[in-house]
């Protein structure tokens, strides 16, 4: 393992660290989304939504629908469709 690739995996996981500090404080609802999957949210994204951590953990990949007002639901559907073909 070359230098770079060592200070790369310190610096990754410091700011992994940082922003998980950062998140689990805000008073933000905060998610990250990778390719239809939700990888992350923070308690008060849940609050927000008005669902439990544990429900949105078990959400599968696209699900996010239950986040947007119906009247949305045609555009959402739309971009996903886009970014997934």
């Amino acid at each position: 393992m070359s230098k770079m690739e060592v200070e790369g995996e310190i610096t990754t996981k410091w700011k992994d660290e940082q922003f998980l500090y950062f998140a689990g404080n805000s008073s933000l609802g905060i998610v990250l989304i990778q390719r239809g999957h939700l990888i992350y949210f923070n308690k008060k994204f849940a609050e927000i939504f008005g669902y439990c951590e544990e429900q949105i953990s078990k959400w599968k990949k696209k699900e996010l629908y239950k986040i947007h007002p119906p009247e949305d639901l045609n555009e959402l559907t739309q971009r996903l469709l886009h970014v997934y073909i």
